[in-house]
């Protein structure tokens, strides 16, 4: 099923059986024999801008913890999608009140669709979107996709 958002060459796809998708695997979502790829960082931060975000979790392309501490938003699935937890770090600012939030453990975080802006993985404006972290092992029934020229 593709739910189009007012944003060009952007949609949101859910499976239309009901299920669930790790980071891992959601790219399955996308049309890839039509040019709809999962929209990396950089696309959905760039196409969305200040958009209103999705607030079901939808997953964007987009790792900002590889085991260790929370990063700026790389445009690459995060290594793993393991549930192995570690140490709890802030991984998201609220973007109006730059309020910490986000105490998480798990060792990978991906991104997801939120309707709110977070900044995330770590404390940078250029890091603000309508996105949270989400963690790459846990699972979500959609994929924020974009077409590729």
């Amino acid at each position: 099923m593709l739910w189009l958002w007012p944003i060009p060459n952007m949609a949101i796809c859910e499976d239309p059986a009901g299920g669930s998708y790790t980071q891992c695997d959601v790219h399955l979502l996308c049309n890839a024999s039509a040019n709809w790829t999962l929209c990396t960082s950089d696309e959905y931060r760039d196409r969305s801008q200040s958009a209103s975000g999705w607030n079901d979790f939808a997953w964007i392309k987009g790792c900002i913890r590889d085991k260790g501490k929370p990063k700026s938003p790389t445009n690459d699935l995060c290594p793993s999608c393991d549930t192995s937890t570690n140490t709890s770090y802030v991984s998201a600012w609220d973007c109006i009140t730059e309020a910490p939030s986000f105490n998480v453990t798990d060792e990978y975080l991906g991104l997801a669709t939120a309707g709110h802006c977070w900044m995330v993985g770590e404390f940078d404006v250029a890091n603000a979107a309508f996105w949270r972290p989400y963690a790459a092992g846990k699972f979500a029934s959609a994929a924020v996709c974009c077409l590729q020229p």
